[in-house]
């Protein structure tokens, strides 16, 4: 490498090392600081840019989390379980691919009048599941995830409410939209009969009164299953489990974005 201290002149790929060469042909100098000093070599740049390493996109919101991949993809998701936004403020050259799944709240469970007869609940219904991508752009999109619907009131044989719908969006132009599931089937007195689940993302489960069950709601079609029929003392369905004199309320659902972060 060439030094300040040593005069312009011959590069030292030309010049002679001896400082007695004919013409005083020496090389290195302020040349070689340049030549050499931020070259590797001559005509090579020192730790050349190249090709930018890829990047991902750049967005904020939610419960952040990074995880490996079984090849070793390196993803970021992004975790809401409550409403909230997903703002995307820059794309990456990795693809602007957004995974997302989406939960929506589970139904609540039916109630009966007392524990006294031959009666049983159905249990509320799980909320409906959707997965699917689209295509990223720089904006800011609204979550909604849904409530769990809410148990009926003890003693007064009430069915369950459904769970809230999740999805991505506005009201008006809605990705991934999950279903809430089904309430569950209120008993009744007998000789009264008692109602069946409702429809949901999967249905409630079916009630009982007097050994007489009744069939669980529908589910909808990709998103869940039809609720379990009644049985003494008990209800078919996922969610907030039926009980003679009390039910319990549905869980709230989630939604779960991620895309390509390293490779």
């Amino acid at each position: 490498m060439g030094y300040l201290g040593r005069r312009i002149g011959l590069s030292q790929d030309n010049g002679d090392s001896n400082p007695g060469a004919a013409g005083g042909a020496v090389g290195g100098g302020l040349l070689d600081l340049f030549a050499h000093g931020y070259f590797e070599r001559q005509g090579d740049i020192y730790n050349a840019p190249g090709i930018a390493p890829p990047s991902s996109l750049i967005a904020t919101g939610g419960i952040i989390s990074d995880y490996t991949t079984g090849p070793g993809d390196v993803y970021r998701a992004h975790i809401f379980t409550s409403s909230g936004e997903l703002d995307v403020t820059e794309l990456g050259t990795l693809g602007n691919t957004i995974e997302y799944l989406v939960v929506a709240g589970g139904g609540g469970g039916g109630s009966a009048q007392n524990s006294a007869h031959d009666a049983g609940t159905g249990g509320g219904g799980a909320g409906g599941l959707v997965t699917g991508n689209f295509t990223g752009a720089v904006n800011t999109y609204s979550i909604t995830v849904g409530a769990g619907g809410i148990a009926g009131n003890a003693g007064q044989m009430q069915p369950g409410s459904n769970g809230g719908e999740s999805f991505i969006g506005p009201p008006g132009s809605k990705v991934g939209p999950a279903t809430g599931g089904g309430g569950g089937a209120r008993s009744n007195a007998a000789p009264q009969p008692a109602a069946p689940g409702v429809t949901g993302g999967s249905g409630g489960g079916g009630a009982t009164d007097g050994g007489n069950p009744t069939p669980g709601g529908s589910g909808t079609g990709g998103q869940g299953n039809t609720g379990g029929a009644g049985a003494a003392y008990g209800g078919g369905g996922g969610g907030g489990s039926g009980a003679c004199s009390g039910a319990g309320s549905g869980g709230s659902g989630i939604v779960i974005i991620r895309y390509k972060f390293q490779n």
